[in-house]
């Protein structure tokens, strides 16, 4: 066998193959790459780093100065700015080196970086460098470390709506190897369209560490079908601010979508052809979205059987279009996951408004479509989270599709819990409900042997003290635990008696089970328990 020489610097300096490394060295190897594209494509490019250091990007900085050595052996100079603006300002720079003659380099690829507060800060300093443009070599990549969960800010923030102000595009990778080929999209849009591009960094993702592939040429950057206006969209001088706007939204937008629809930035992740859900999320979520099918057991092909799809958005801001049409053809309903407030569902909605209504697919996400809360916008989701409601959305779609009118039209009559009993009927494939069977005659037999010695069981009907009526989430919580369902399965008769009260003043039971079709010795039984232990005449305190 073969012994691979390996060391640490591999992650800075291996040109193909895999690397194991976290996200911040991600974000470090990422201009190193840049800069050998630059090189096989014949220019002579340099890269420049600024910003100012914030969780999650708190380390980013550190380990730039530990990299220095191969930073500045590709050309890649890293200045920490004063403040974020600042550094903001020196990063627009960079982007006109090419305006002056005799300029040294083709381009300079930028990288700013601040957490989300330094975001908001620097508005002024986007809205002018993006208006103004990137240079036809260069690009820039504007990272923000967004802290969801307000774990190390004293507020929680979300950066897309900062960028899209700026009328920045706006990627958000899910993983570490999604860090390294978006970024390098990110700036190939960014020179193509002459824009910044907004780079979401979370926790989750640039905390995590990954085996990933690291050659820089793994991707094919394909070229629009797009007319460019005449002078192309990339910086310029003299350039008066009306004719910045009007390039902005009539012919910068527009390139951004079909740079988007080139490199398919957004996909049928998996699920069904021709689904009547499907569920469109981003970023973390997205992974949070995976976890919940799978605590589901839902696979992708259980998925394809209940006809479910999944559509992966990595460019939030602005959302291609022609891609998430063709995708929510013929569904029923698309469901949205995402964090915080609403992006995407927003812009869908937008999008699909002039669908004709008998052919237009519902959407839902932060609210169900009678305006009830479903995910919420603030906080963090989790795994858990998504799978209830994905869960709620595919039992809806289930009851419509086996004659469940009553409940698709009466919901109010069905109380929280009777509409979560039903929604495990969505879940059991053909070959789950034979097994199921066939452990119900094992039960059976098992019931049936314990009655042989005796002709009623006394048991516990249920696993935890009582609740109050008006305790909802007690009672939904203790409700699952209660020890009546084996009979309901076994179909043995089965009584449920009171035996006394608790501390709290409250009703506690027991039950009593017995044979098959003996109900009559069930009752007799029954009867004598109540009047011996006086049950008949004790009653929980009322008022």
């Amino acid at each position: 066998m073969t012994v691979q020489n390996v060391s640490l610097d591999d992650k800075y300096t291996l040109d193909s193959g895999r690397v194991y490394i976290t996200g911040v060295q991600a974000l470090i190897r990422l201009p190193l790459m840049q800069r050998r594209r630059d090189q096989a494509a014949g220019l002579n490019t340099a890269g420049y780093i600024s910003g100012y250091r914030g969780s999650p990007l708190g380390t980013y900085d550190q380990n730039l100065w530990r990299a220095k050595s191969f930073l500045k052996a590709n050309h890649i100079h890293f200045s920490p700015g004063v403040n974020e603006d600042l550094a903001a300002t020196a990063i627009w720079g960079s982007q006109q080196n090419v305006l002056f003659p005799g300029f040294k380099y083709d381009g300079v690829f930028g990288v700013w970086y601040g957490k989300g507060p330094g975001v908001d800060r620097c508005g002024d300093v986007f809205k002018h460098a993006n208006a103004a443009g990137s240079s036809p070599n260069g690009g820039v990549l504007a990272l923000a470390g967004d802290d969801h969960g307000g774990v190390s800010s004293t507020l929680a923030h979300q950066s897309e709506l900062e960028f899209i102000s700026a009328v920045m595009p706006v990627l958000h990778a899910a993983n570490v190897q999604e860090y390294l080929d978006f970024g390098l999209l990110g700036w190939a849009m960014s020179r193509y369209a002459g824009v910044w591009v907004g780079f979401k960094c979370m926790t989750e993702t640039v905390e995590a560490s990954a085996s990933v592939s690291v050659d820089p040429h793994r991707l094919e950057i394909a070229a629009p079908e797009f007319e460019l206006p005449p002078g192309g969209l990339n910086v310029r001088w003299p350039d008066h601010w009306l004719e910045q706007e009007k390039r902005l939204y009539n012919f910068k937008l527009p390139a951004i979508q079909a740079f988007a629809r080139a490199n398919r930035f957004d996909r049928v992740a998996f699920g069904a052809a021709k689904p009547r859900l499907g569920i469109v999320a981003t970023g973390k979520a997205y992974l949070d979205l995976r976890q919940a099918l799978e605590d589901l057991g839902i696979s992708e092909a259980r998925a394809a059987e209940l006809g479910l799809a999944v559509y992966k958005v990595g460019l939030v801001w602005p959302l291609e279009a022609d891609g998430i049409r063709r995708f929510a053809e013929g569904v029923e309903e698309l469901l949205v996951i995402e964090e915080k407030r609403s992006v995407i569902e927003a812009q869908l909605k937008e999008i699909l408004y002039h669908v004709p209504a008998d052919r237009r697919s519902r959407v839902v996400g932060k609210q169900d479509e009678r305006g009830a809360p479903l995910l919420p916008p603030d906080g963090e989701l989790s795994p858990n989270m998504v799978a209830r409601v994905v869960a709620a959305r595919i039992a809806r779609l289930a009851a419509e599709n086996d004659g469940g009118p009553w409940l698709r039209e009466r919901p109010g009559d069905y109380g929280r819990l009777a509409r979560r009993r039903l929604m495990p009927g969505a879940f059991i494939a053909a070959g789950d409900y034979v097994q199921g069977a066939r452990r119900r005659l094992e039960m059976i037999a098992a019931v049936e042997d314990a009655l042989r010695e005796a002709d009623v069981l006394l048991c516990a009907s249920a696993m935890d003290p009582p609740s109050r009526i008006e305790d909802a989430a007690e009672t939904e919580r203790t409700y699952p635990r209660q020890a009546r369902t084996p009979f309901n399965v076994t179909g043995h008769p089965a009584l449920a008696m009171m035996a006394g009260l608790s501390q709290g003043g409250l009703p506690l039971s027991v039950q009593f089970v017995g044979r098959h079709f003996a109900e009559a010795t069930l009752f007799r039984v029954a009867r004598t328990w109540e009047q011996a232990a006086g049950i008949d005449k004790k009653h929980p305190p009322i008022g």
